[in-house]
């Protein structure tokens, strides 16, 4: 029997002579989006689009449509993907964004499609498969140069697009006088709704020059092991945390490492993780559902400070990068009232996310003990 049912479909018509409709449609037992978008034909250069939503399922979902203008001009290629996550996945919908992405795709494949179709009136005997396989090498060779295989070891379907990693790496070294580590990320497939892989991930941190990550999956607590093999393979600050769901919303916990199923309540969490020395802070606590209803955003920095939740952790995620300005700006004003410590971290799901938001820690931080040191101590900022 089946319990659940995702239909994803996207067509392309071509509207004038140089400009292309592509229509969107994600539809499913939880979700239900429609998008139009006009491409440039030639360029294949974003010119307008729109979207309505059927069904959702957070307060937060809608608010993607408020932020469809701002890909306006985007343009096909090889970075369309990250733009477009960045951009809408990050400020409002990762589902709006990944139909919008098939979308982008479509109109490259039918953008092919005329350009065929064109090439088959001065050349009647050629084929789809002899022209795609000219159009791929022609991109494969401009792409070339890019390209950058790592590890070593890892095999063709991990192949990430790197340019200078190692000297990024020693720049931002060299600029800095802090340990930038992003605190909050979530990989596939430890965290359900997360998209990116461990070696993307990694390959993304050293890309955008983060000294190290704590991986925070959903109710999901990496081995020592695994943490210690990966830290050796890639010479790399890889260290663990996790995500815990509570009664009360969502708490990044570091140092505490047994792995929790369900909903636990706040205050057992909190007697856990003290006995064991770990360190707890807040996630997100302006996202618009969880502590306060998103029709509630404009609430006081200083009534939303006697929310319970601030009883019973060391710090407040103050920026996050699936929130708003406006809710980290929030949150940031309600650790300053409570005298909480303050981190920072991308909430990344998605590859080109990573980093966006980090924690600068006053010194290395190459194991678990410098980490719960260092936070417990205050030796960091963001």
């Amino acid at each position: 029997m089946i319990k659940y049912l995702r239909n994803k479909v996207v067509s392309v018509d071509r509207h004038t002579q140089n400009k292309l409709r592509v229509h969107g449609l994600l539809d499913d037992d939880l979700y239900g989006i429609e998008l139009e978008v006009e491409f440039t034909l030639d360029t294949l250069d974003i010119l307008k689009i729109s979207g309505k939503w059927h069904r959702w399922t957070t307060p937060e979902c809608p608010r993607a449509l408020d932020h469809l203008n701002s890909v306006i001009g985007f343009r096909m290629g090889p970075d369309f993907q990250n733009n477009v996550k960045k951009t809408l996945g990050r400020s409002g919908c990762r589902h709006v964004a990944n139909l919008l992405v098939e979308m982008g795709d479509a109109a490259q494949n039918a953008s092919l499609v005329i350009q065929y179709e064109c090439a088959r009136q001065l050349s009647p005997d050629l084929t789809l498969e002899s022209f795609y396989a000219e159009q791929s090498k022609e991109v494969k060779l401009s792409q070339e140069a890019k390209i950058k295989i790592e590890p070593k070891t890892q095999s063709a379907s991990q192949i990430t697009i790197v340019e200078n990693v190692a000297q990024n790496d020693q720049q931002h070294q060299q600029s800095t006088k802090y340990f930038s580590m992003d605190v909050h990320v979530h990989t596939s497939p430890a965290s359900p709704c997360s998209t990116i892989k461990t070696l993307q991930l990694l390959n993304d941190a050293r890309h955008v020059g983060v000294n190290g990550v704590v991986l925070t999956d959903h109710n999901y607590v990496w081995s020592a092991e695994n943490i210690n093999d990966l830290r050796k393979k890639y010479d790399f600050s890889i260290l663990r945390g996790v995500e815990i769901t509570t009664s009360h919303g969502d708490i990044l916990v570091y140092g505490y490492y047994e792995e929790i199923r369900g909903i636990i309540p706040l205050k057992e969490l909190r007697k856990k993780v003290k006995n064991a020395g770990g360190f707890m802070a807040v996630a997100h606590p302006f996202r618009g559902f969880m502590i306060i209803g998103g029709n509630q955003l404009n609430i006081s920095a200083k009534k939303a400070a006697k929310k319970e939740i601030f009883q019973y952790v060391d710090a407040i995620e103050v920026f996050n990068g699936k929130c708003t300005d406006d809710e980290n700006k929030v949150a940031q004003e309600v650790a300053d009232i409570l005298g909480l410590k303050s981190i920072a971290g991308s909430d990344a799901h998605e590859f080109g996310s990573v980093g966006c938001h980090t924690t600068h820690f006053f010194e290395p931080v190459t194991n678990e003990f410098e980490l719960l040191s260092q936070l417990h101590e205050g030796m960091f900022s963001v």
